[in-house]
């Protein structure tokens, strides 16, 4: 018997939290399909990467980071994840929440992760970013 949803989909932002990306991998899918702000990418390979490099950035361009997650099932069978992410760069503070939306397959893997922006919050960030002087990589 697989995990449930919860369960995934708890090893899902622990794994994240941590850089462990050995860990986020086992956890997707072959044939995920990832859905952010008009685009898409497919595989594992991708997604991951796509994590690891904002992580990377973030933690070699801010201090004081500290993420957080919240996992709300969903009555579909699908669990809304609620990222936290709090950092600072000198005298500057970033207080920064979205979601991911995401989907287990037949095998009980992630199969689809659809990024969700909470109002405002892109432009909280694109403000954080530039007092910062700082550019996030695409």
């Amino acid at each position: 018997m697989s995990e449930s949803i919860e369960a995934v989909a708890s090893r899902f932002c622990e794994a994240l939290d941590s850089g462990d990306w050995d860990a986020v991998s086992a956890l997707i899918s072959a044939g995920c399909v990832y859905h952010f702000r008009g685009g898409q990418m497919t595989g594992v390979d991708a997604i991951v990467g796509s994590y690891r490099t904002i992580d990377e950035w973030v933690r070699e361009t801010f201090e004081g980071l500290q993420y957080e997650s919240k996992v709300e099932l969903k009555p579909d069978g699908s669990a809304l994840i609620t990222f936290r992410d709090r950092m600072s760069l000198g005298e500057h503070h970033l207080d920064f929440r979205c979601q991911q939306l995401i989907e287990l397959d037949d095998d009980g893997l992630i199969g689809s992760i659809t990024h969700i922006d909470i109002e405002g919050e892109p432009e909280k960030a694109a403000r954080f970013n530039a007092a910062c002087g700082v550019s996030k990589p695409t």
